[in-house]
């Protein structure tokens, strides 16, 4: 991300916290990690900047092992790098944190096709960091609430209407006043809804299943999958309470999903350990329950644009996807870095809400966010076929893609988006 400011610009002011009555170059609607983050990475840019952070406080950091947030993203490392360039991810808590090196996906829960990625054969340090929402969410809120050239304003925006010099918006402190507004405020964007945009949405008539489970073996930085009653994944978790662990985000239809619940984490871990004895790689059982599970309904999500007059989309508010391959919050973050590469690298006589510059916005963003939402959404729908000959299919596209060096390397720069 290109941090340099230009002060030739109208309020490029990167030292000062901008003034109620003045045209702010962006107001940033939504206090979530992507709305905070958006904020911080605006104000490094140099442009001046009012964050609408919305009603809800960022939860303290956690301490005890019991205090775990049973949400986590696994994060790319091009996801990571642009955290350290907002100068936050030092400010994470390393011993509660992992490193995702290796990742075994299976067709099915006996293992009999499967797919193998490494970040050695990737050339890279780590495929993905895992890390706890309200960790990330806490750091980034601390870092935009404390950065110059952003005014903070707790609390709900209203009334967001542009015209073609202005964007103008209702606060709990008065009325204030953008050349652009950024919607960071979620997959039921009010923002969203005042810029004119449609949105499409598609349940799964799933539902993710998350919670944490000791298990009895070291997983190595391995991540496993199994396609097999949705979508089962195991992901590497720091050692809680000294003892191996491991977050689970079962991606299962909605009866299932139910079921699970009712049995609830001791259950669920029973179903667990008999899944991992299949295979020697994934033996990491037996696996105990550390505490209680949540559930999530899924579903499709996707704007008809990513720009309206004098606004952006970023984040869920422009595009849910299924869980399966974690990159939500990815595509979010990167969202929001290429749209302050674009501002910042703007021509001197456009400003922030240019509708050339959306465009821009817009173009950029395209390609990636359709290719993760086709990707997953297919993914979904290929492997929630049942049958015999859905699965040996399946099965023989895995083998050829782990089969086919270059085709994995490719995927896997992909998805840590080096």
């Amino acid at each position: 991300m290109n941090t340099r400011a230009d002060a030739t610009r109208p309020n490029a002011v990167a030292t000062s916290t901008p003034s109620p009555s003045s045209i702010v170059d962006v107001a940033v609607i939504g206090g979530g990690i992507v709305g905070a983050a958006a904020a911080l990475a605006s104000a490094h840019a140099g442009l001046s900047t009012a964050w609408v952070a919305g009603e809800t406080r960022v939860v303290p950091a956690a301490h005890a092992s019991g205090d775990w947030d049973a949400r986590v993203y696994a994060l790319s490392p091009a996801t990571c790098a642009f955290l350290a360039e907002l100068r936050v991810w030092p400010q994470l808590d390393a011993a509660r944190m992992a490193a995702i090196r290796d990742m075994r996906i299976y067709g099915d829960r006996d293992g009999r096709s499967s797919l193998h990625f490494g970040a050695y054969e990737a050339g890279i340090e780590s495929l993905a960091a895992i890390v706890e929402h309200r960790a990330l969410a806490r750091v980034l809120d601390t870092a935009a609430s404390f950065a110059p050239g952003i005014e903070r304003i707790d609390g709900l925006a209203t009334n967001v209407a542009a015209d073609d010099e202005m964007v103008m918006f209702g606060t709990a402190r008065g009325l204030r006043r953008a050349r652009l507004v950024v919607a960071a405020d979620g997959a039921h964007s009010p923002t969203r809804d005042a810029l004119g945009i449609d949105v499409t949405t598609r349940p799964y008539a799933q539902k993710a299943v998350v919670g944490h489970f000791h298990c009895a073996r070291p997983h190595g930085g391995t991540a496993f999958q199994w396609f097999d009653d949705g979508v089962i994944a195991l992901l590497p978790m720091p050692d809680i309470d000294g003892r191996p662990a491991v977050s689970l985000v079962w991606s299962a239809p909605d009866a299932l999903a139910d079921e699970l619940m009712a049995e609830g984490s001791a259950g669920v871990a029973a179903r667990l350990t008999a899944l991992v004895a299949h295979r020697a790689e994934s033996a990491i059982g037996p696996i105990e329950s550390i505490g209680p599970l949540i559930a999530v309904p899924l579903v499709l999500q996707f704007a008809s644009r990513f720009a309206g007059k004098r606004g952006v989309l970023v984040g869920d508010s422009a595009h849910v996807v299924h869980p399966l391959a974690g990159q939500g919050l990815n595509l979010g973050l990167q969202d929001v870095e290429v749209l302050v590469e674009l501002l910042a690298a703007r021509e001197p006589f456009r400003d922030c809400g240019d509708v050339r510059l959306l465009r821009r916005y817009e173009r950029a963003r395209a390609e990636p966010v359709y290719a993760m939402r086709g990707a997953t959404d297919g993914l979904a729908r290929l492997f929630g076929i049942e049958g015999s000959l859905p699965r040996a299919v399946r099965g023989l596209g895995m083998r050829f893609v782990d089969r086919t060096p270059p085709l994995k390397r490719l995927l896997m720069r992909h998805a840590s988006g080096l």
